[in-house]
């Protein structure tokens, strides 16, 4: 489109024209775009304004366009182009704020609010400097604008924007301390309860008061929040709710509070939370959930028992009977008892869901009696509660009751052997020599051995030859458990018949084979097992059974395994090129970098960013040069990645880097990612990693 038949498209009636014709603007160069833009910003519909923002903020850094959105803060007297120049300066990051530093003190009353909100969308922290002085203006709307924007540059600048806002909470104006509370409250700050009580009574400030005060850690606040929730209003009673509730989810201690505060009033308060939780009051509910096992009371608790069988719900209920997990445990208890299966399993399930280590481990006896019934719900369910606390006692009488396991739990049932015998080692060696090595008994002993340590039945060789004889067992699990084993006890001599498994006609087993010779390649020895895995890669036609294949090679770690894994990293099917990529940088060859620099550039986003993820973790000097380039990546996933990871790596390439790409990034959130890693560096206060110089045979970035 020629700049003349561009102009007339900005001219034209149809406000969808106009709109189509702002994204011509992107082809426009020199200083002819800034007009056009300007133009645009003050266009009538509010669709147009919007796509000229965008264009504006894709164009950055552009000196004239900078120029002309500040011009418009200066001289404009257009309202909708000037809050459109707001929105679009919010993306020019540190210059905008280098030129408002020099520019605020000069601007009228409205400019000066103006500029205020743009330093507040910058996202950066050097924009404290300004906001501070534009903080004390003698203008109620500055000082306001001010403070609402350092609520939003976020935790880098934290030390320097709280000392602020604390002090306009003194101020004499109610909408500018309601400004700075909510920024405080924005920032995540403990506010004392010293300068938060004169404001709780306050009308116009009670409701971010009490926010605040649901952080406060204090015992005061929890008695006061207490007590205007027994006495609220029903239109404030949701957002007493919400405060109190975030005030009891702090912890144990905060429930001590609550319960001896409304210890008078308890069962009034319980009958309120009570009919919240039936008026369901989106977010209150949860809240709710809170407040009501800092009641305690079977009629609370059963409310947020119950709770957690709702998908919308279960989370906060689970999280606030964790507060309470020892009162509500015989609670629990009364339920599994019941004789109505569904209460008496959902009420096991969430049993084992919050109980602590120690007290899973007490009431282990629950599981057993579970796994007695004959349901297979209830079998799952104890053996999951078994793998994560069961004792020996236990071991043991799993493994006697294995012969007698329906084929569906067999599964859970080896998880549970294993885990209770790592935990237990002397306890399943026993278990493993009195049983004889035959028939379902055999389940136990291959899930077992290998686990406890080896040799069991007298030597290395025997073990391995029990467990190639258990890789002919009817059942698909035992011969799976069987290869875990075989790889746990990694003798080199176990990979004939681990190899003559990856024909099993069990997909699992094929896998669990493969996995199996990934571990036998870490030995010294293991070169055999890598070979077979090398030669499986490059004719598998199976894309799970390759992706395994590519893991286990990774596991292995021998570095004579590049040479498959390469094309993989360049032009591999996405889930073998992200295995490939994460393999290679797990191989002990200098040449790994070349490879992770190849999956750079792969059609593919999750690879590249897999690539990426492996490169950062170098220490060589081209990480620093292609993570750079990637910020110019036309993936903005990508982008925002690249800026996590030069946050993390640290050093003043990365923070050249952020600086440099901040002011020209389109997408809010790759800004956003840059503004965070920008504060990340600059507030580290020293470099985190520090780049060796390079080896021999080093290349220079491509």
């Amino acid at each position: 489109m020629s700049l003349s038949e561009l102009i007339r498209s900005l001219s034209r009636q149809d406000p969808e024209a106009r709109r189509l014709g702002v994204l011509g603007i992107l082809d426009v160069r020199g200083g002819e775009a800034a007009p056009l833009l300007m133009q645009a910003m003050a266009d009538e519909d509010w669709r147009v304004r919007k796509e000229a923002v965008s264009v504006a903020r894709r164009l950055a850094p552009n000196a004239e366009i900078l120029e002309a959105l500040l011009n418009a803060l200066r001289f404009g007297d257009d309202v909708a182009q000037r809050n459109a120049a707001v929105e679009a300066l919010g993306g020019y990051g540190q210059s905008v704020v280098d030129r408002l530093t020099f520019l605020a003190p000069s601007l009228d009353l409205d400019g000066k609010k103006l500029a205020a909100e743009v330093l507040g969308l910058c996202g950066q922290p050097s924009a404290v400097i300004v906001l501070r002085l534009l903080a004390v203006d003698a203008d109620d709307n500055v000082r306001i604008a001010a403070l609402e924007s350092l609520g939003q540059l976020g935790s880098s600048c934290i030390e320097d924007t709280t000392p602020v806002l604390l002090r306009a909470l003194e101020s004499a104006g109610e909408v500018e301390r309601l400004a700075a509370l909510d920024s405080l409250n924005g920032l995540g700050v403990v506010i004392d309860w010293s300068r938060l009580e004169p404001l709780l009574g306050n009308a116009v400030l009670r409701r971010s008061a009490w926010q605040a005060a649901a952080r406060c850690q204090e015992p005061q606040a929890g008695v006061f929040l207490c007590r205007e929730f027994s006495l609220s209003a029903a239109r404030e009673r949701r957002w007493l709710l919400l405060a109190l509730g975030a005030y009891v989810a702090q912890g144990p201690g905060a429930v001590s509070i609550v319960r001896e505060a409304v210890a008078e009033h308890r069962d009034a308060l319980t009958e309120l939370v009570m009919q919240s939780l039936a008026d369901g009051l989106g977010d209150a509910c949860g809240a709710a959930l809170f407040v009501a096992a800092a009641l305690g009371g079977k009629a609370a608790l059963t409310a947020v028992v119950e709770a957690a069988a709702r998908d919308d719900l279960a989370a906060a209920a689970e999280r606030a009977l964790e507060l309470v997990a020892e009162e509500i445990t015989e609670l629990l208890l009364e339920r599994i008892a019941s004789s109505e299966s569904e209460t008496a399993l959902s009420s096991l399930e969430l049993l084992i869901r919050i109980q602590s280590e120690s007290s899973a481990a007490e009431h282990v006896s629950v599981a057993l009696d579970a796994l007695s019934r004959p349901e297979r719900r209830f079998q799952r369910t104890a053996l999951r509660w078994l793998e994560r606390a069961g004792d020996e006692r236990c071991l043991r009488q799993l493994a006697e009751r294995a012969a007698s396991l329906d084929d569906s739990v067999v599964v859970p049932a080896i998880a549970a052997l294993q885990a209770m015998a790592a935990r237990h080692r002397p306890a399943a060696r026993a278990i493993v020599e009195s049983i004889l090595p035959t028939g379902h008994a055999g389940l136990a002993s291959v899930a077992l051995i290998g686990v406890a340590s080896s040799p069991l039945l007298g030597s290395v060789s025997r073990d391995v030859a029990y467990l190639t004889q258990a890789l002919a067992h009817d059942q698909w699990v035992v011969r799976r458990a069987a290869l875990e084993a075989l790889g746990r006890i990694s003798d080199i001599g176990s990979v004939e018949s681990v190899s003559f498994a990856l024909g099993d006609e069990e997909r699992e087993v094929r896998l669990a084979a493969v996995r199996t010779l990934g571990n036998l390649g870490e030995l010294p020895s293991g070169r055999v097992a890598v070979e077979r895995l090398v030669a499986l890669v490059g004719s598998a036609e199976d894309g799970e059974l390759i992706v395994t294949a590519i893991e286990s090679l990774g596991i292995a770690g021998d570095g004579w395994a590049l040479g498959v894994l390469r094309p993989y990293v360049r032009a591999g099917a996405p889930a073998a090129a992200v295995a490939a990529v994460e393999a290679v940088a797990k191989l002990s060859d200098s040449r790994r970098v070349d490879a992770l620099i190849d999956g750079l550039a792969h059609p593919d986003v999750e690879v590249v960013k897999a690539a990426l993820a492996m490169l950062s973790q170098e220490s060589d000097l081209r990480v620093g040069a292609h993570l750079g380039a990637c910020l110019d990546h036309s993936s903005w996933q990508v982008r925002r990645l690249v800026a996590d990871l030069l946050g993390s790596i640290g050093g003043e390439v990365a923070l050249g880097l952020l600086r440099g790409k901040l002011g020209s990034e389109p997408e809010p959130l790759v800004r956003e990612a840059l503004a965070r890693a920008l504060g990340e560096v600059e507030t580290s206060g020293s470099i985190r990693r520090s780049t060796p110089v390079p080896g021999l045979g080093s290349w220079r970035p491509r």
